[in-house]
């Protein structure tokens, strides 16, 4: 496969696809069980390999995350992004339906933090600041993102869990 290969139709609009590093999460609850399933998404202009450190730490505390095998497929076979996919247009964005959190980089210098507040702010999700983080959060604060993460993973089995029984706390 390469770039001059007709585009695949894609779900996301230019300033989301930007912001894919961002880190924001939409999780849903399968099941009454703690979220174990984690995928990592690297922004449109870089591998995954800057979330090494997350990796780790998600690992470390019992979570599965980009399985051996795929990893490897997906190193192997990953190709330039196609300019076509920054003109998709969403029909229906996982944020309207599901639970979302975002973190913050707060002294970001890529992405204006307060366009990463609005984005939040729109998707009604859950917000997290890490205060003097950059554009590559997940790089230099692995143990804050992880955090955030983990946070994400059981409250979306709590949400998941109150919603399947109707209770409302």
């Amino acid at each position: 496969m390469n770039n001059s290969s007709k585009a695949m139709p894609v779900t996301r609009e230019p300033s989301q696809a930007l912001c894919m590093g961002l880190l924001l999460l939409t999780c849903s609850a399968a099941s009454a069980h703690r979220v174990r399933n984690i995928v990592l998404v690297h922004g449109a202009w870089a591998d995954g390999s800057g979330w090494r450190g997350v990796y780790d730490i998600l690992v470390k505390n019992g979570y599965d995350v980009l399985p051996a095998e795929q990893a490897a497929f997906m190193a192997r076979s990953q190709v330039l992004n196609f300019a076509d996919n920054f003109k998709a247009v969403i029909t229906t964005p996982a944020w309207r339906g599901k639970p979302s959190w975002m973190l913050v980089a707060g002294k970001d210098r890529t992405i204006n933090p307060d366009l990463e507040r609005w984005y939040a702010a729109r998707a009604n999700g859950n917000t997290v600041e890490v205060a003097g983080a950059s554009h590559s959060v997940y790089v230099s604060r692995p143990k804050e993102v992880a955090a955030v993460i983990e946070e994400a993973a059981s409250r979306a089995v709590e949400e998941g869990v109150r919603a399947a029984t109707g209770s409302v706390s």
